[in-house]
């Protein structure tokens, strides 16, 4: 997922507590790390992951003992998750 450059305006800051102060702090700003398109390398002689992306979503291609082969779900790095395994229904 990415956005147009002139689209950058609509980005807003993200902020995160300080656990020491317990005052807000900058986590990202609009042209920090999320302002661009993620870069993925699906090269040959790389360790195999135990999950993939599709559809923007991450998928599990193998049993790890942490998750089950075909949970699909989204992980996100500030606090939102969900998962699914059809098998499971």
């Amino acid at each position: 997922m990415s956005s147009p450059d002139d689209q950058s305006h609509r980005f807003t800051t993200s902020y995160q507590v300080d656990g020491e102060t317990g005052e807000l702090q900058v986590y990202d700003a609009p042209d920090g790390q999320w302002s661009a398109p993620v870069p993925f390398c699906c090269c040959p002689g790389e360790p195999k992951a135990v999950s993939g992306w599709g559809f923007g979503l991450a998928v599990v291609n193998r049993n790890d003992g942490l998750a089950t082969k075909g949970r699909y779900g989204w992980d996100g790095g500030l606090g939102t998750s969900w998962a699914a395994i059809r098998s499971r229904g």
